[in-house]
């Protein structure tokens, strides 16, 4: 957390102390400009004693509703805006807080963030990319945590919001900060790069999520490489080779920054590497449970440790998990730490929320990848599926994906031929593109089958009445569609079949909970 004095708070915000009116020598803060604040927050909800409450103004909120309430809680200080401090403060402040006026509390809270940064020791390593932020956030601090204490993004706290907080909570102690930068526009991750001063920036990859709001692929790939731009000289990047933009952009950024490439297998030629590090996943195995590889580096290191020769298993399958992990390697090399110990740190990594989940419904596995959707974790997770199926049955209900624009049309149709050629047996899609998935199935000769629906209830009812024993489901779709709730269904579902009822999805009535 964020230990600030009141002088570092006026410093870093260029706030002024506020003069209510009366002698200001009455206020505590000027009496003791020493005083020490002991966190930061922004909800009163946290808000503990000795803290700096910051009150910033949303759409559906006014922190500045609530500064009586913040100091009811025992915050000692307050950071307001010109506007509130030209208004009425209201009862029950009096002068208890040292009251910090700033032209905009989000800015505020912004250079609050920057300026503590520069107080830390910890490197930071931020990571963007249009899919697997958070899956790759959590590869990289668990390949470090066998090593240091690490900091790391709680949540989607990835915005012009969040990242400040993140930032905030680090601790004088942490060994390492990882961030996660999100975006919906040209000029946000510059901001949060900008902010966040980072010692390590990582790219996923250059898809299509956004696209609706950015316009082309070029564009949104021109907004994640914005990421740079808080990097000293010299720093060190972290690229997906299989990538093309980022690959053409390792090649473009090289003179300036250490550059490192991740592959998913061998690079069948390394014209074009020289003065760049690359990782890739030799010997890639994968299961229903798991995904195992040798690390493979060049240039080769007489040095290195390991060498090729370092085996990895992740408790996880598939194989944008194994990128996943190859990036949380390359950190670990980036800071000279040891590979090995790393690797026993990716061993025991766990998703988070709606990830990929394997769940267990009575005889059906079920991956629940309910959290969002892109064409990128669509086709990723059908592809996943198809490797670990070991022979059992497919199915897949799907939810739409959302902010796509004119792409919608192209990109439901290419996830319905991807559905179809992984051998999908059963596909349910919902939303307003599934007749586009549906077509992109039904163009693929196959003898599987695939459904529309407009309905959620719906594709519950039918979907419980399909599922056959031994069965391995992927639920997916944007958060719009609400496809944990059809996770549910069938783990509720099938823990009441199992549970003694005697129920039979293929022959009894799915409305009626139980036999009559």
């Amino acid at each position: 957390m964020a230990r600030l004095t009141l002088n570092q708070v006026l410093a870093y915000t260029g706030g002024h102390l506020y003069d209510s009116g009366s002698s200001l020598a009455e206020q505590p803060s000027l009496s003791h400009p020493d005083i020490v604040f002991e966190d930061v927050s922004t909800d009163t909800r946290t808000v503990a004693r000795g803290d700096l409450f910051l009150a910033l103004r949303g759409t559906n909120f006014d922190g500045h509703s609530f500064l009586a309430q913040a100091i009811a809680s025992g915050a000692t200080g307050l950071v307001i805006d010109e506007t509130a401090a030209q208004s009425s403060l209201g009862p029950g402040l009096d002068l208890a807080a040292a009251i910090v006026v700033v032209p905009d509390t989000m800015k505020a809270l912004q250079d609050l963030s920057s300026g503590y940064r520069q107080t830390l020791t910890a490197p930071v390593i931020a990571i963007t990319g249009s899919v697997g932020k958070t899956s790759t956030r959590g590869m990289v601090a668990a390949c470090l945590k066998p090593m240091l204490q690490v900091c790391q993004t709680k949540a989607n706290n990835n915005n012009e919001i969040g990242l400040p907080k993140t930032l905030l909570a680090a601790s004088p102690k942490d060994q390492a900060i990882v961030l996660e930068m999100g975006m919906r526009g040209r000029g946000e991750i510059e901001l949060l790069s900008q902010i966040a001063r980072p010692d390590i920036a990582l790219i996923t990859n250059i898809g299509v999520a956004h696209i609706e709001r950015l316009g082309s692929q070029d564009e949104i790939f021109r907004a994640k490489a914005e990421i740079i731009a808080g990097l000293a000289p010299g720093a060190q990047v972290i690229l997906n080779g299989d990538d093309s933009y980022l690959f053409k952009f390792a090649r473009e950024i090289a003179p300036s920054y250490a550059v490192s490439l991740v592959f998913t297998q061998k690079p069948e030629s390394f014209a074009g590497l020289e003065g760049l590090t690359a990782f890739w996943a030799d010997q890639l195995k994968l299961t229903g449970q798991q995904s195992t590889y040798v690390l493979g580096t060049w240039p080769e290191r007489p040095d290195h440790p390991v060498q090729s020769l370092l085996p990895v298993t992740l408790p996880v399958p598939g194989r944008h998990m194994v990128s996943n992990s190859l990036f949380g390697l390359a950190v670990v090399d980036c800071l000279g730490l040891d590979l090995v110990t790393a690797a026993a740190g990716a061993a025991q990594f766990e998703n988070t929320g709606n990830r990929q989940r394997l769940l267990t419904a009575g005889p059906i596995l079920v991956m629940d990848d309910s959290y969002n959707a892109s064409p990128e974790s669509m086709l990723a997770a059908l592809s996943t599926l198809q490797a670990i199926s070991e022979g059992r049955r497919l199915v897949a209900a799907l939810g739409g994906m959302l902010e796509l624009g004119e792409y919608a049309a192209k990109a439901h149709f290419d996830v319905g031929q991807a559905a179809a050629r992984h051998g999908f047996s059963c596909v349910l899609t919902l939303g307003p593109q599934a007749d586009e998935l549906l077509a992109g199935f039904e163009s693929v000769p196959t003898p599987g089958t695939c459904t529309r629906f407009t309905d959620q209830p719906d594709l519950i009812q039918h979907l419980l009445g399909a599922l056959q024993p031994d069965d391995l489901l992927l639920v997916k779709g944007s958060r719009g569609f609400a496809m944990e709730q059809v996770t549910q269904a069938v783990l509720d579902f099938w823990s009441s079949a199992t549970a003694g009822t005697g129920y039979n999805p293929h022959t009894d009535n799915i409305q009626g909970g139980s036999k009559a």
